[in-house]
């Protein structure tokens, strides 16, 4: 149906997640973003069923594969390679619940892009210098068991290969305790090759496919640039393996 799943109204404990501390920007206009618990009650089931819509306008053979690896609630970032400007469209169409972006802060500087931006409850991130008012902003979203999604290249790949993966997310799941989900999306480059930025329906294969959460509990223990470098690792081969899955997806 219709209704916001029950598992993002609160936490493992049942509990309400305490989300007013995120609206960084004036009441007015945080009453108009997705990352508002009672916008996103009643908004964000409509707002699922014309991105969901919108995907198969644009890609009537898209595939969405994985879901059971999808968490119901809780701390959980989602972390896909990043192959055209549609990825978070695509994610938002795949998920049932509103989840929260991290975006890279030249996105700002389009001012039509303004209210979307704050709507979908994305939050600027500089991705050419280590950022802690993001990592701060990161932390806080996971503490309020809000899913977060971040692309780990920080860019759209040229080529639609994986590129070198930042550290941003393994520092962001070693501190919160968060649940890593590696997303590989396949095609999406039909719909917006790189350096274009009006999207066009294909008739090409689209997948997605949501991998297997990574493996945690043994890091905790190691140093945490060690720890950082091994969930880096797990997190490329974890990509590579979803995105082979998505490719093969008939």
């Amino acid at each position: 149906g219709l209704n916001t799943p029950k598992g993002y109204e609160g936490s493992s404990q049942n509990q309400e997640p305490n989300t007013q501390h995120l609206n960084s920007r004036p009441p007015f206009f945080a009453m108009f973003s997705l990352s508002n618990r009672r916008v996103a009650r009643w908004a964000f089931p409509w707002v699922s069923l014309v991105f969901r819509f919108w995907a198969r306008l644009f890609a009537p053979r898209l595939r969405v594969t994985g879901r059971h690896n999808i968490p119901r609630y809780g701390r959980v970032i989602f972390a896909p390679n990043h192959i055209s400007n549609v990825d978070p469209q695509f994610i938002g169409a795949a998920l049932r619940y509103p989840a929260r972006y991290m975006a890279k802060k030249t996105l700002w500087d389009i001012a039509w892009l303004h209210f979307p931006l704050q709507f979908f409850g994305a939050f600027p991130v500089n991705t050419g210098a280590p950022d802690r008012a993001a990592l701060k902003m990161a932390l806080e979203v996971l503490a309020a068991h809000q899913p977060l999604v971040i692309f780990p290249e920080g860019f759209v790949s040229e080529d639609a290969q994986l590129g070198e993966i930042m550290a941003g997310v393994a520092t962001l799941a070693l501190k919160s305790g968060a649940t890593v989900i590696p997303v590989g999306l396949y095609g999406l480059d039909k719909i917006s090759p790189y350096g274009e930025t009006v999207p066009r329906p294909t008739l090409a294969r689209v997948a997605m496919h949501f991998g297997e959460p990574l493996w945690l509990d043994d890091l905790r223990e190691m140093p945490s640039k060690t720890a950082r470098e091994h969930l880096n690792q797990r997190l490329k081969n974890g990509i590579l393996a979803a995105y082979e899955k998505a490719r093969d997806t008939r």
